[in-house]
């Protein structure tokens, strides 16, 4: 659980936090947030209920300038009973959960509901919240099949640009490392021709070819990590670099670390004993060694 408004928060005090919210706690809401939306049946639009969310002023006040403006400030609410307008309920059900400290399901919110819930967070000045969704957006659960979708969501809401422009670098990340060739990437942007996205295409294309190659493995080397691959060119091997015993042949020492290498020899030092040793890169036919990157 992240946030500005959590810091002091111990285990207790945040189950007490939630339990305020529980009618059977004894102590009772005093606000009771009214959401509204529009029934789209028939020709003429009609404002409905879509349902209730309650909380404490002194609660909600403490954590949102916003609120306490509203219940406390100079042209404060006279009613208890307050409409709320331009959200979902599940939106705004979600900025109060958060206020409470409850746990929020992030998972189960679509990209549309989050930016919704960027939303509230903004109107209601809580900038921890907008601290957890920046969090949220970098691991949204992207596939080949929603990375149109939620990157052309986020292009949408760029009245949000530190939220968007993170997920659309994220969308962005995601393509690059699932397609990886120029090629493939080409025939993805090539496949999208024609759907409504080609705008988004484009920016995600053009973040792309800006972002910084992939980090090569500290240990091997390799853009791919070679960990549990077998050796074959020793020669290429670099002082410092992390070996094991091929699993073929049983052996007591779990890392060897490479001091010198030759095409038929490799100089390490044993984890078991810190000894220096020269073995033969074959043993029985077999490459001797893998790489252990753990």
């Amino acid at each position: 659980m992240s946030s500005a408004a959590t810091t002091s928060c111990t285990q207790g005090r945040c189950s007490m936090m939630m339990s305020l919210l529980d009618p059977t706690f004894g102590v009772p809401t005093d606000v009771t947030f009214q959401i509204m939306g529009l029934d789209s049946n028939g020709q003429e639009k009609k404002e409905i209920l879509l349902g209730e969310v309650k909380g404490h002023k002194t609660i909600l006040g403490l954590l949102s300038p916003v609120f306490k403006k509203e219940f406390y400030g100079e042209a404060k609410e006279t009613t208890d009973i307050i409409p709320v307008r331009e959200t979902t309920l599940e939106s705004f059900k979600t900025t109060i959960d958060y206020i409470y400290n409850k746990p929020v399901a992030w998972g189960t919110l679509s990209v549309l509901e989050m930016f919704d819930v960027v939303n509230m967070a903004e109107k209601y000045q809580i900038k921890g919240l907008l601290e957890e969704i920046m969090s949220q957006v970098e691991k949204f659960p992207l596939t080949m099949e929603n990375i149109m979708e939620v990157g052309d969501t986020a292009a949408q809401f760029t009245q949000f640009p530190s939220i968007s422009s993170t997920l659309l670098l994220t969308c962005a990340s995601f393509l690059k490392s699932t397609l990886q060739t120029p090629e493939k990437l080409l025939n993805f942007a090539s496949d999208q021709s024609g759907g409504g996205m080609e705008v988004t295409v484009l920016h995600l294309m053009s973040l792309i070819r800006n972002l910084p190659p992939p980090p090569k493995c500290t240990n091997c080397g390799e853009k791919e990590c070679k960990n549990g691959i077998l050796v074959e060119k020793p020669h290429k091997l670099t002082e410092g670099i992390r070996l094991s015993i091929n699993p073929l042949f049983p052996s007591d020492v779990k890392i060897l670390t490479v001091i010198s290498s030759s095409p038929q020899y490799i100089k390490v030092r044993r984890s078991k004993d810190n000894q220096e040793v020269e073995l033969n890169i074959m043993h029985e036919g077999h490459p001797r060694f893998c790489f252990n990157c753990d």
